[in-house]
């Protein structure tokens, strides 16, 4: 399969439906059927992303505009010095229906972004919005199945600038009318 094809984006299912599957979903289907080598029922089965973990995702080919996405990956083994990505807070039990722990939740934050511009923006222009970029990686427990493949889940956040020019804009009017 090649790359571009790996990742799978939340509006790749036919209308109106969405892949948004529960994290015990991801653990308990999709990761560990496909760890298993089980048939899956499925109407979208997500492919393999090999370098998620050490190139930004917009440079990834076949990169998906929209905001959140599939894949599957191998999981990296220790602190990659190439990775761009940074744990976020505590690993989590996934719990299945029964209570029974099925996966385990691991929160990931791009941490190399590309270096804010030097350029000075006019007044009236538009600022292009930040980007946060984050990962859910998803894998197995041990006692399921001892396998490196993780499920991951990447989010994109985009946050607008503020508009510090309209407070100008109007401290430079009450001073006109005065």
């Amino acid at each position: 399969m090649s790359e571009g094809a790996a990742l799978i984006s939340t509006t790749a299912t036919p209308f109106p439906e969405r892949f948004l599957p529960s994290d015990d979903m991801m653990a308990n289907y999709y990761l560990k059927n496909k760890v298993l080598g089980q048939p899956m029922n499925a109407r979208i089965i997500p492919g393999e992303c090999p370098h998620i973990f050490s190139i930004p995702p917009r440079d990834l080919p076949g990169y998906p505009i929209e905001t959140e996405w599939h894949c599957y990956c191998r999981k990296p083994n220790g602190q990659d010095p190439r990775s761009l990505w940074t744990r976020v807070g505590e690993d989590t039990t996934v719990f299945g229906p029964q209570g029974n722990g099925v996966g385990i939740k691991r929160t990931y934050a791009l941490t190399d972004q590309e270096k804010e511009s030097d350029d000075i923006s006019l007044p009236g222009e538009i600022e292009p919005p930040r980007e946060e970029w984050f990962i859910e990686e998803i894998s197995l427990p041990p006692s399921v199945a001892d396998t490196d493949l993780v499920f991951c889940h990447v989010i994109l956040n985009k946050i607008e600038k503020e508009e510090e020019y309209e407070e100008e804009e109007e401290y430079d009017d009450d001073e006109e009318e005065e």
